[in-house]
């Protein structure tokens, strides 16, 4: 997408944001938005035909073996009545925090 094609709407763009823009600001992201949007459009330029996208190289002295790997092992747990002991507060198996959050 051509940037010289598209209108930019960046005022559209900060009120979907809830970003309040001067007039200034609003010109100076329009100008960088163009910008990136060029930087882009450049890789319509890039000749894909003979690309196989479903196909990676795999470096088979990296590959990690599934025996490799952390065996899943059985360990002892807390009791919840251990960990909740040097909570302040806790309700029905939850730490209970004050309000941080608005809805």
């Amino acid at each position: 997408m051509d940037s010289n094609n598209q209108q930019l709407n960046i005022k559209n763009l900060a009120e979907l944001a809830k970003i309040n823009l001067s007039n200034e600001e609003l010109e100076k992201f329009k100008d960088q938005i163009k910008d990136i949007i060029d930087h882009f459009s450049s890789l319509k330029k890039i000749d894909t035909n003979n690309f196989n996208s479903n196909y990676w190289e795999i470096d088979k002295n990296k590959v990690v073996e599934l025996d490799e790997l952390r065996k899943d092992e059985v360990a002892k747990s807390f009791k919840t009545n251990e960990i909740f002991q040097n909570a302040p507060e806790n309700e029905n198996g939850f730490f209970k925090i004050r309000k941080i959050l608005d809805r």
